[in-house]
């Protein structure tokens, strides 16, 4: 599992046909990261919550507050 931003998915895409491996999974929060407040980051982790707890586990997460 690969979390990136919005930014590098050229690069995910690339890494994914490097090491021969199409299914890698991976995730996009909103670009930039590096630069966000703690309240933005964990605003852009909400939005992809869902998703990423789905492709780690196979389901979506049970009712807990988080996701988009």
């Amino acid at each position: 599992m690969c979390v990136i931003t919005e930014a590098f998915l050229t690069v995910a895409q690339a890494q994914q046909k490097a090491l021969d491996y199409p299914e890698l999974p991976f995730v996009m929060l909103e670009h930039p990261v590096a630069v966000a407040t703690d309240a933005e980051v964990e605003r852009k982790v909400a939005l992809i919550y869902a998703e990423f707890v789905e492709k780690l586990t196979g389901s979506l997460p049970a009712a807990s507050g988080h996701g988009a």
